[in-house]
Order: structure tokens, then sequence, then C-alpha cells
């Protein structure tokens, strides 16, 4: 506390304190809370967090089954390199979810992994991807363009059906299979390419309703 000198007023006399401010605290940064996430020899067995963007740490190896099930508060997902397989209903039901990243190890998207994700549109695919598992992406409402990586083999049963905004879509020449009903009950489907030496066209010939156009990649 600093005095300043006795101010005369008449016959009164006044002692004048002044209090010093204290100094202002720096806002806290955010830390990412490493005890949201359940991890078991490599497996995100659980996620604990409260949802916005979820950065998923390195080490992890798999996203298990059901591990963010109604998950209905993360907005973005991105996933390290290291991460092989994300298993069945990982990320089923996560309404608000919007965007993810998928890293170049990824190989398997399992069954129901991403279905009714309502909100999703922007998927980061990486070369890497084999198998995209049954009813995967199934009613993704937001999703309206899709482009394969030119490693992806399979497509299983409904993998993208009830995409109702989905508009276009490419498949690559490393193409094998695409199950029956793969883009079923997709109306906003115009636009499908596939690589000229892809097996699968015959399939997706078969399959796709006359009014969407068919067309071979160079």
């Amino acid at each position: 506390m600093t005095q300043c000198p006795i101010s005369p007023i008449g016959h009164f006399f006044i002692r004048i304190s002044i209090i010093p401010k204290a100094p202002t605290k720096a806002p806290a940064q955010k830390v990412e809370d490493p005890h949201q996430f359940d991890i078991v020899n490599g497996v995100l067995t659980r996620y604990r967090g409260i949802g916005g963007k979820v950065i998923v740490p390195q080490g992890v190896t798999a996203i298990g089954k059901c591990a963010f099930l109604n998950q209905e508060k993360i907005t973005e997902v991105i996933l390290p390199t290291g991460v092989k397989k994300i298993d069945n209903s990982a990320f089923e039901r996560c309404k608000m979810l919007t965007s993810i990243m998928l890293p170049a190890t990824l190989t398997e998207i399992g069954e129901w992994a991403f279905k009714s994700c309502e909100s999703l549109k922007d998927i980061k695919f990486a070369d890497g991807l084999m198998t995209i598992g049954k009813l995967a992406f199934c009613g993704c409402r937001s999703l309206t363009s899709l482009k394969l990586p030119k490693t992806v083999i399979s497509i299983e049963d409904s993998a993208f059906s009830y995409c109702i905004h989905l508009f276009s879509v490419i498949i690559p020449n490393s193409t094998k299979t695409v199950k029956e009903n793969a883009f079923d009950h997709c109306p906003s489907l115009a636009e499908v390419y596939v690589g000229k030496k892809a097996p699968c066209f015959r399939a997706v010939k078969k399959m796709l309703p006359k009014n969407v156009k068919l067309m071979k990649l160079s």
C-alpha cells in the first residue's frame, strides 16, 4: 500500500491511500486431457471427452467398437498416422460430426462405422484404405461428393445408402467389388465415375438407376 502526503482541508486532514492494482492474469490455456480416452494395447476403446474438435493421440492403432457411439457433441476428428482400422459402430450417430481426417495407414472401415452421422460432409481419405464395410456411411445426409482413394478394393452392402444429398462419386481402378445396394436410396445421385480398368464397372452399371450418368475415367 502506498501512502500519499496528508492534505489539509480547513481544520481537517485527510490521509489518502492508493491500493496497487493486482496484476492481470493471462487467460489459462486449454490443455488436452489425456484421460478423455481409454486406450488398451493401442486400441481406443472409449472416448470420455466433452466434444468439439478431437485429436486422437499418437500410438493409437485402432478405433474400437462403439468407441465414439452417440457422442453428439464432437464436431471434428483427426486420426494419427498408425491407425489401421476403424471398427464397427465406432462413430455411429455422432450427429454433429462434420469432418474427419483419415491417415494413410488406415486399411479398413468397419460396419456401421459412421452410420447416421447426419452432419458429416468432409471426409479426408488417404491412399491406403482397402475396405469400406457394410452400412459404413449409411445415412450421412450432408455428404455431397465422394472421391475414394485409389487403393480401395471393396465397397460392401449399403455402404453409402441413404446419403440423400450425395451428388457425385468417383470409384478408382483398384476397386474390384461394389456390393448390391452400396448407393441405394441416394435420390440426388447424378454422376458416377469409374476407372476404365476397374473390375467393378459392370456391377456398378447394373445397380445404378437409369437417370444416373455413368462414366469411365481415363
